[in-house]
Formats: structure tokens, C-alpha cells, sequence
């Protein structure tokens, strides 16, 4: 009776374990990522010493927008990006 109780709960726990794994390798919003991007700019045009180019990098780097990740994807809020796998 014993064996009988402990395959029951590791079957149960299995089932569980990879319904939990499905979910997280799934899901798209583990990191959640805000940039206000008018603050940014405000204080680039504010700083001295600061290069000419900078301002293409900040328009055109994923790193200056929001964004949201989860395992196998990053996905760009607000922007032509969309999104991309990792």
C-alpha cells in the first residue's frame, strides 16, 4: 500500500512539474522592461560631452526602449522592432 501512495503522488507532482514548465517556457513577461524614452532624451541634450552620434544609437538601439522577455522572446512595446527570438 505503501509503493502504491508514492507512485500516486509522483505521478501527481510530474504532472504538475510539467504543466509549471509548459507555463514558464511559455509565458513572455518574465522581465519587464520600462524606458521613458522623452526623460532619456532630455537628459542627453542636457549632458556636455556627450558625441553627435549618440542620439542615432538612443533612436535605433533596442537597449532605449521598453520591452518585455521571457525565455525564447523579446518583445519591443511602442516601436517597428515587434518581436524577437532570442
Amino acid at each position: 500500500m505503501g509503493v502504491h501512495v508514492i507512485l500516486a503522488c509522483a505521478c501527481i507532482f510530474t504532472t504538475l512539474a510539467l504543466l509549471l514548465s509548459a507555463i514558464a517556457f511559455s509565458t513572455d513577461y518574465w522581465i519587464d522592461t520600462r524606458v521613458d524614452r522623452d526623460e532619456l532624451k532630455q537628459l542627453i541634450s542636457n549632458a556636455n560631452g556627450i558625441p553627435s552620434g549618440y542620439n542615432i544609437t538612443v533612436d535605433t538601439d533596442p537597449v532605449y526602449f521598453s520591452r518585455h522577455r521571457g525565455f525564447f522572446r523579446t518583445c519591443y512595446r511602442g516601436s517597428d522592432i515587434g518581436c524577437k527570438f532570442i
